[in-house]
């Protein structure tokens, strides 16, 4: 039974750290998507995700194992770090998933929205084309008749060549004016549908979004927009995402804790009694002996102070 105990222990010590792990790259990635629409740079938001998980991490592992300061500003503020880097990635799981899960069908409603217009103004470009094109034909061949026309006192161009003239730069006129009017037409259209929503209409929102609000609706009588569902799943998603990373690192840390702090003990407690015995082996080591006058055995002269006697 101990045997069991201890192979579930280990499995559990090896297990919270790659599921801790495995969840922060998912959330990782998750701000990756939101970093790169808000910083528009791969390099960028990948660093800055990187950094911002690794930092959480290591935050949270610090926090189980007790590494907490004894001032009270840094501790307050080490427990904020950590707190608001959890609601940072929750709050960025939460956007993208809101995202992918409200109105998923938006771009393609958009983007058919935006075709059927250019096939309608491409067919009054090309009406507008042609008109303009036999138009002018027309004026055309009558101007060469009235060009080359010859009269009996030696005159060329007709009576009409003048007014056929002006007709024909009217048309013109009036054709580049036309063609503007369509393209400025063309423009605010295809403007008015990129800014369409598309809220009330189920082929822009997602099937099981539609299937839930319609039970939401029927079975409870809440009446609720698939954005505000979305949100409120992704918040869950998020929360619970966020959570299980805290708990596993939390967990991880805190099988650590009492060993560390035994050996940190025993660490202190050897250094404690090498000391004690150090201050014993000092205490009980016998004292060297009186060194001998070296100048009374060498035949030397003693000094002269030696030889100088104190009077009473």
């Amino acid at each position: 039974m101990e045997y069991m105990l201890r192979i579930a222990s280990v499995l559990v010590l090896v297990s919270l750290p790659l599921i801790g792990l495995g969840l922060a790259v998912v959330s990782g990635v998750l701000e990756y998507q939101v970093a790169l629409v808000m910083t528009n740079s791969r390099v960028g938001a990948a660093i800055a995700v990187s950094m911002l998980e690794s930092l959480k991490i290591v935050t949270i592992v610090l926090y189980s194992l007790g590494h907490t300061s004894t001032q009270r500003l840094t501790r307050t503020l080490t427990n904020g770090l950590r707190i608001s880097l959890l609601l940072l990635s929750m709050t960025a799981t939460t956007l993208f998933i809101g995202q992918l899960m409200d109105r998923p069908n938006l771009d393609a409603l958009r983007a058919e929205a935006r075709r059927e217009i250019d096939v309608r103004f491409d067919y009054l470009l090309q009406q507008e084309r042609d008109a303009f094109a036999k138009r002018k034909a027309h004026l055309d061949s009558r101007l060469v008749e009235e060009e080359f026309r010859r009269y009996p006192d030696g005159r060329y161009r007709g009576p009409r060549y003048s007014e056929y003239s002006q007709e024909l730069d009217t048309l013109r006129t009036r054709h580049i004016r036309r063609l503007a009017e369509i393209s400025t037409r063309r423009e605010m259209e295809n403007a008015d549908a990129m800014s369409q929503e598309y809220a009330n209409d189920d082929r822009a929102s997602n099937r099981a979004i539609a299937s839930w609000l319609f039970l939401l609706k029927d079975a409870m009588g809440w009446q609720v927009r698939p954005s505000q569902l979305a949100m409120t799943i992704g918040a869950l998603f998020g929360f619970t995402l966020e959570l299980a990373i805290y708990l596993s690192f939390l967990y991880f840390g805190a099988m650590h804790h009492r060993p560390l702090k035994l050996l940190i003990q025993q660490k202190a407690l050897r250094g404690s009694v090498r000391a004690s015995e150090n201050n014993v082996d000092a205490a009980h080591r016998p004292r060297p002996a009186h060194k001998p006058d070296r100048a009374a055995h060498s035949g030397r002269k003693p000094p002269f102070y030696t030889h100088t006697r104190i009077v009473p």
